[in-house]
């Protein structure tokens, strides 16, 4: 069956099982794309391993019988973690959220014969660790326009 992953176009070949109404794909698949194993226990076929395709985290798919075709869409919590560094350098470790603060302005000040406007915006925020890697708020994105 002609597989492809997150729409990269791999288009690879790989024997794909079914046991009732699930998929089973083989263990050296998932590893060649990077997928993690699914927990649970693995069924031997012909001194291959497969695991079932729906036991992946978030996957979704789509199978198209006629064609023999199966597109597979997950998320990154269904890949191993890689880790790439230079040779003779460490690897760098993750920098961590602090607290923090932020002020955001905007004045402006027109003067014709006729008349002077001036307005201004102002925006000022604290965000804590649990806040900092979340996404601004629908009225801080809003302001920030």
């Amino acid at each position: 069956m002609q597989v492809d992953l997150n729409q990269q176009g791999l288009n690879e070949t790989v024997i794909v099982l079914r046991a009732g109404a699930r998929l089973l794909i083989a263990a050296e698949d998932l590893r060649r794309w990077r997928l993690r194993t699914p927990d649970g226990l693995p069924y031997t076929r012909e001194g291959r391993t497969y695991f079932p395709l729906g036991a992946l985290p978030g996957v979704q798919y789509r199978l198209d019988e006629a064609r023999q075709t199966l597109a597979i869409t997950t998320g990154p919590e269904a890949f191993i973690e890689t880790v790439s560094t230079l040779p003779g350098s460490p690897a760098s470790t993750a920098i961590l959220p602090q607290p923090g603060v932020f002020l955001n302005y905007a004045v402006s000040i027109v003067d014709t014969e006729e008349f002077t406007t001036r307005s201004g915006l102002f925006d000022a925020g604290l965000f804590d660790v649990e806040e900092a890697g979340r996404a601004p708020s629908a009225s801080a994105a809003r302001l920030r326009g």
